[in-house]
């Protein structure tokens, strides 16, 4: 039986399209054929991640900055909502 190829390590940074979203409302893009989940991340958005968990079929990772925002982005009102969300 053949290991599968896992296109990443934990620490790497990459670059991904985010696709669709996750059931905990997290982004989620693939990296080859793994899935990779990135929190604050939208639908439409490119954004750049560090890999923070690694697993069979799938990846967690931080979201680092927002290369192309979605148009459904909506900037804070003020520094307590961006506070409460974080």
């Amino acid at each position: 039986m053949q290991e599968k190829f896992i296109p990443v390590r934990i620490g790497d940074v990459i670059k991904l399209d985010i696709h669709s979203m996750g059931h905990s409302g997290e982004g989620i893009g693939r990296l080859h054929d793994m899935v990779v989940f990135v929190p604050g991340a939208l639908v439409g958005e490119k954004v750049r991640a560090t890999i923070k968990e690694i697993k069979k079929t799938f990846a967690r990772a931080q979201l680092i900055d927002i290369i192309e925002k979605s148009n459904n982005r909506i900037e804070p009102a003020c520094q307590t909502a961006l506070e409460r969300s974080g």
